[in-house]
């Protein structure tokens, strides 16, 4: 049996002789559940959160009483009154609130008052105030972790019936943790949780042998088995992130008061089982935060309408501390830059900050060493299949993320192994599609349709063809999902379900859609290859590889290489555009265009064109320009971009574009497949579209298609995102060198079989880069002032570990 059971099972069987309780006021009533003993303090309270242990230092930090020396912990030392402010604070906030009726998450604030000033087993304001709000309160549902702390914290100066009360509540809706249960699924995770939380506090509430206590016994020991083994399975495969964006702040709040409440509970500390792990939660938000006043710029991916910009923009009463938890239990210093960074933003008067407030008293550690961001290495790879890319730490800058294999976690993730953004003062290549599965629905006056036909919208928001990836398109498929025909052709692998066999690692399972090849980061580059056949059918592709090159934080290569079993299989390069494009500087050609009525919407052909294309989102502008194969199509898909308004309900007036099935922003099939159709949607009354919804809404798409059928294709593409206001790129120098297939440039370039090697100048110095996607070496850059080479290098063949962030304090 392992540890943290025999220790809980021991607390258990410790417990069935302690009843504690206090009944200050009258006779007790009729079948009270708890039997009243003496006064004195509680030895085992509090349980849920904090531990008896910590109390002498909060009230040291407090400013309330001195910490005798003795107590003094050396690893953890403790000044007098070092958060007297934060306190007096909270407790101007709490006396300006006790009388009135408090919304939920806000319980912990006249509990701590409590527990602080107030003397064991003598009521005071702040359990009045506590006894109403329990009573009021009943039933409690998903959030009721303030209500059990609450209860747990002034046990023994609450009166008895309230007490009674709502411990028999909590314990009849009381179920245990299974091996099911994910953090992933916030609705269902969470109540569990506070289950876990009420078993705890109420261990020894009721008699042993009654129906609450069996249950109680129950839920203790089935958590105990969780918190062994479940849980930290799930946050390692998990690698500390939920897979969709808008499930990652639920994610990591309800992870943290998982870890904080078994951690007081068992007699062995439980962070250090999460903390290697959690320790990066934050990574993701510190490399994709551009710091770019008005533009909301959190990378955002997968299902949903939420996505965070910084750790603790959960619902969860206890998120705002989310990162002053992080960085006191993991040490990490990007955590300790976003407490230093929420201070300052969340400066209100909401519960959620008071709670903040509560998390900064109990876990800030002065002069714990805090990121210096401008010094930090400019790309990070997350361990989760997303690497990141920036070109500065100044605001505004250009920031890359790249999909290098995300498993397939749950069944709404997205069909998208491979896709790239591109944020710069703007969103500039787009994750197309918003998630309106439940917003434009009938029940609220909304609608979805496929073409002609009502159909669901997530059929393109899902499909590959709504991101930066390569559709692959083989004539023999006929894909099917759910019963339908899946009518977003060149599909990545369709996987059902939800993930949940964690005896299994997920990255072994056919839930794998890459692996991550080469990773690394200097002064001069940023590069990351992946493999990403497994996203596609196993019949259909051999070999695919993608390779993002960002040199000189201005230009993007992006070149692929895909091998399929027969040279009849279609292959498209997608790059979804925020705007409408122009092709070098002008207006897209009416001549060129193949579908649409009119010249504001539709699809436009540019065979073997060679210059650029721009569009432009927010303050931002990229340009991109094809490099290989020399024989090759553009095909450009989109309009009219026609903007609608939400008529009614909480969203009034909010802003969308919905597509027609007459019109191209939503087009399901590579324009080299016919019989396309628009997918489009409509807003009636909307009920939750929260802060990412709309970033999906683009004009359309840039396709790339070799034109030669080939087993094998080379596809390369220069992308230069820079300020809408700067010029134009100058022309780059590009040069191939024959390859062993002979055939001189034209062949070398039909085929891949060659370097390729660009010359772009830079600010101070010239760029030389060399790609050879079918050699033993991926290519190498140079770096040139005037004609001397200050910098040569190989690109790498393997995953480099990150580097170090330097920290300041």
């Amino acid at each position: 049996m392992s540890t943290i059971p025999v220790i809980l099972l021991a607390m258990l069987a410790a417990d069935s002789v302690v009843q504690n309780s206090y009944a200050p006021r009258g006779q007790r009533p009729q079948n009270e559940t708890t039997r009243p003993t003496s006064a004195s303090a509680d030895p085992v309270r509090p349980r849920v959160l904090l531990r008896p242990s910590d109390l002498p230092r909060l009230k040291a930090r407090c400013g309330v009483e001195r910490l005798d020396p003795a107590e003094q912990d050396p690893a953890d030392p403790v000044t007098f009154a070092s958060h007297a402010a934060e306190f007096h604070r909270l407790l101007r906030w709490v006396d300006a609130h006790v009388d009135l009726a408090m919304e939920d998450g806000a319980l912990y604030l006249p509990a701590f008052a409590h527990l602080m000033t107030g003397a064991p087993g003598r009521p005071d304001k702040y359990t009045r105030c506590i006894e109403r709000e329990l009573t009021r309160r009943q039933p409690y549902v998903v959030d009721s972790d303030d209500v059990i702390a609450a209860l747990d914290w002034c046990w023994d100066a609450l009166e008895p019936q309230a007490r009674r009360q709502a411990a028999n509540e909590l314990a009849r809706a009381m179920e245990p943790l299974t091996a099911n249960d994910s953090p992933l699924e916030h609705y269902l995770f969470h109540p569990r949780l506070c289950h876990v939380a009420a078993a705890l506090a109420l261990r020894d509430a009721f008699s042993e042998g009654s129906v609450e206590r069996r249950r109680i016994d129950q839920t203790l020991r089935a958590a105990a088995a969780y918190f062994e083994a479940t849980l930290p399975q799930y946050v390692a495969q998990l690698h500390g992130r939920a897979p969709a964006t808008t499930l990652r702040p639920d994610f990591e709040a309800d992870v943290v008061f998982a870890a904080e409440l078994w951690h007081a509970a068992a007699s062995e500390p439980y962070w250090p089982r999460l903390a290697p792990v959690m320790r990066d939660a934050a990574d993701v938000y510190f490399w994709t935060d551009t710091t770019y006043p008005g533009h909301f710029g959190a990378l955002v991916h997968d299902f949903g309408t939420r996505a965070a910009t910084m750790p603790g923009e959960a619902d969860s009463a206890l998120a705002r501390g989310v990162a002053d938890v992080l960085a006191r239990r993991t040490g990490s210093p990007i955590a300790a830059w976003y407490a230093q960074l929420s201070r300052a933003i969340t400066a209100d008067d909401s519960v959620a900050a008071m709670n903040g407030l509560l998390l900064r008293i109990i876990h800030d550690v002065p002069d714990q060493p805090v990121a210096d961001r401008t010094e930090a290495p400019l790309a990070r790879q997350l361990g989760d299949g997303w690497v990141l890319m920036r070109s500065d730490w100044r605001p505004g800058a250009t920031v890359i993320a790249f999909d290098a294999g995300q498993p397939m976690w749950l069944a709404r993730q997205h069909y998208d192994a491979g896709q790239f953004q591109i944020l710069r003062k703007g969103r500039l290549a787009l994750d197309s599609g918003d998630d309106v599965r439940l917003e434009a629905v009938p029940a609220r006056r909304g609608a979805q349709g496929i073409g002609r036909k009502t159909g669901e919208f997530d059929l393109y928001a899902q499909a590959t063809v709504a991101h930066n990836c390569m559709v692959i398109c083989d004539p023999r498929d006929r894909l099917r999902w759910r019963g339908q025909d899946w009518p977003a052709v060149g599909n990545q692998r369709l996987i059902d379900g939800d993930w949940k066999q964690l005896s299994e690692p997920i990255e072994s399972s056919q839930r794998q859609t890459g692996r991550l090849l080469a990773f690394e980061t200097n002064a001069h580059y940023s590069y990351a290859a992946a493999d990403l056949a497994k996203a596609y059918a196993v019949r259909t592709v051999l070999l695919y590889d993608r390779h993002l090159l960002f040199v000189g934080g201005r230009y993007l290569f992006v070149v692929d290489r895909v091998v399929t079993e027969k040279p009849d299989v279609g292959r498209t390069w997608m790059l979804h555009l925020p705007s409408r494009p122009r092709v070098d500087g002008a207006d897209l050609d009416p001549e060129m265009r193949r579908l649409g009525v009119a010249n504001d919407a539709g699809a436009w052909v540019y065979p073997q064109f060679k210059g650029w294309l721009s569009a432009d989102g927010g303050q931002g502008r990229l340009f991109v320009r094809t490099l290989l194969p020399d024989a090759r199509r553009w095909a450009i898909i989109g309009g009219p971009q026609k903007v609608e308004q939400v008529s009614a309900g909480p969203h009034r007036g909010r802003s969308y574009v919905g597509g027609g099935h007459d019109t191209f922003e939503y087009w399901l099939t590579p324009f080299s497949v016919s019989g396309g159709m628009n997918a489009w949607y409509r807003l009636g009354q909307p009920v939750d579209l929260g802060p990412a919804f709309g970033v999906g809404a683009g004009w359309g798409r840039l396709e790339v298609e070799p034109v030669e059928a080939a087993a094998e294709s080379v596809i390369v593409n220069l992308l230069v995102p820079q300020d809408r206001d700067e010029p134009p790129p100058p022309e780059p120098e590009i040069r191939f060198d024959r390859g062993a297939g002979g055939g001189g440039e034209a062949g070398a370039a039909a085929t891949g079989d060659a370097a390729l090697t660009v010359r772009l100048p830079g600010r101070d110095v010239t760029y030389e880069v060399t790609l050879t996607p079918r050699g033993p070496e991926p290519g190498r850059v140079r770096v040139l002032e005037g004609q001397r080479v200050v910098f040569d290098r190989l690109l790498s063949r393997s995953v480099q570990e990150n580097a170090a962030v330097p920290v300041r304090k």
